[in-house]
């Protein structure tokens, strides 16, 4: 588990006073991270299934529990014996701020926990926190509260094991932990079946959640769109009886991932319409890998028969024959046969705490293996072609312009001609394509602010990019050190 950490307070050891007091937040970023899930016009998509049921355990334990969704219009978890941040490593740069803005109103425990606790475990030692939490289920969590309460922190926290049930949606809204936000996320499996080398997941066990209880979780809450956070939906029979629980709700509509296989199955396609999916992701990653199964021209036919929205992902960059016309060809027939597909071009980057990010430093590949550079997508990775990052952003803008050319509009036409979509659905998908159009120009200043930034070797540059792209920059201390600093 790791070293202990004692940390003293009034009633710390033995008969507690009071309940323990527990504080959560949600570290978003202040950039445009992603335009992929057009959710909500007010928020940001910053739901945290585990961070929520990690709440609800709390309370239920008799805690009394404070989640934090706005921090700056309010004090920071005052008096809270611990606090809980969750963040992804593209809102890293806030940490060490966030952490001595609750300093400065507890004096309580504070423990970084969710995706970039897995990967940049000692970056939240060194922005203060007492502890983190890489891999956690309920026991575990709840070990980590008698911890507290009883003065005995651990430095590090883990489980390999997977969960298999999780409090509902309905429990979250009576407690007060979520705003309205006219959308829920929902999970209806936990960790990855999969092992893949560049996943951060790829060993934690992965368990199903009860397809009726699930079912029983969505219907029981006021929420009609339903953004799942799983890999759920290419994994047959638990997938499947999923989507027929949810065609018998009739008034819900979803979002999710799946996988090109999946999507090439008629009896999928036909479940995904009936469920009422208006939004599906698949990752085509890169046509020339060893490994692609997307090149064949089927997957544009397969995607133009769909009467939902698919994100279809791209590593660009990972094989020098990207920068050849077969791949912009292959992109830009695929977007203008199909109305309904968003292209997602990503740049080559390594996550760290993965094999392939181990094997990529072994051949001298990463040119910069800082947290930085995670965040849609900074490049970190020396490309296969004798190309300067602002070569290669020369390039993705040129390919970018290319494909979102007029797309909006073509979007819109598509879903108010489609005879397979029904108006209530038509309506959910016409805001998609609203917010779409909205977020393409935050894209744009992020694209532009990189663009701008990238020099002419290979050299870190995010700090430089997000000095451009996130207000009041200047104010934030990264707690980082430069790539090759052993200090």
């Amino acid at each position: 588990m790791g070293a202990v950490r004692t940390i003293s307070r009034p009633g710390a050891r033995g008969q507690r006073s009071r309940p323990l007091r527990v504080a959560f937040e949600h570290l978003a970023a202040g950039y445009p991270v992603t335009i992929d899930r057009y959710c909500s016009d007010t928020r940001d998509d910053r739901q945290s299934i585990m961070l929520l049921s990690c709440a609800a355990w709390a309370a239920q334990r008799g805690a009394e529990v404070e989640v934090i969704w706005e921090p700056e219009s309010r004090r920071r978890g005052a008096a809270a014996d611990v606090v809980f941040i969750v963040l992804f490593s593209v809102a890293a740069y806030a940490l060490k701020n966030a952490i001595e803005a609750y300093r400065a109103q507890t004096d309580g425990c504070i423990v970084v926990c969710g995706p970039h606790a897995v990967s940049f475990p000692e970056h939240c030692y060194r922005a203060g926190a007492d502890a983190i939490v890489k891999k956690c289920d309920q026991a575990l969590f709840l070990q980590i509260l008698d911890d507290v309460g009883q003065g005995r922190l651990q430095r590090s926290y883990a489980t390999t094991r997977s969960i298999d049930r999780l409090p509902h949606y309905s429990e979250f809204q009576a407690r007060g932990f979520v705003p309205a936000q006219g959308f829920r996320n929902a999970l209806a499996s936990t960790g990855c079946p999969y092992t893949c080398s560049f996943c951060t997941d790829a060993e934690t066990n992965f368990s199903t959640i009860d397809a009726a209880d699930v079912v029983a979780d969505i219907a029981s809450c006021d929420e009609k769109l339903i953004v799942f956070n799983d890999p759920l939906f290419g994994l047959g029979e638990h997938g499947k009886a999923i989507m027929h629980g949810l065609s018998g709700l009739g008034d819900r509509y979803a979002m999710g991932f799946t996988t090109s296989s999946a999507l090439r199955q008629p009896e999928m396609r036909r479940l995904f319409t009936d469920a009422g999916f208006v939004l599906l992701e698949v990752g085509l990653e890169n046509i020339h890998a060893d490994y692609a199964k997307n090149r064949r021209s089927d997957l544009i036919d397969i995607c133009a028969q769909c009467p939902f929205f698919i994100i279809v992902n791209y590593i660009y960059g990972l094989s020098a024959r990207d920068f050849e016309q077969e791949t912009t060809s292959y992109l830009v027939e695929l977007t203008e046969k199909c109305p309904n597909v968003l292209p997602m071009v990503f740049v080559p980057f390594s996550l760290p705490e993965t094999g392939l990010h181990q094997d990529h430093l072994a051949q001298g590949r990463i040119f910069d293996p800082s947290y930085l550079c995670i965040g849609n997508e900074i490049l970190s990775m020396r490309l296969p072609l004798q190309m300067t990052p602002a070569d290669y952003y020369h390039r993705l803008d040129a390919l970018n312009e290319r494909l979102y050319i007029d797309h909006n509009a073509r979007m819109r036409e598509w879903v108010l001609t489609h005879p397979g979509i029904t108006p209530d659905r038509r309506r959910v998908m016409l805001d998609i394509v609203r917010r779409q159009g909205h977020e393409e120009d935050a894209a744009s200043a992020w694209s532009a602010a990189i663009s701008r930034a990238a020099p002419d070797d290979f050299r870190p540059f995010a700090q430089d990019v997000l000095g451009a792209a996130v207000p009041d920059f200047a104010g934030y201390d990264l707690a980082w050190k430069p790539a090759g600093d052993k200090t």
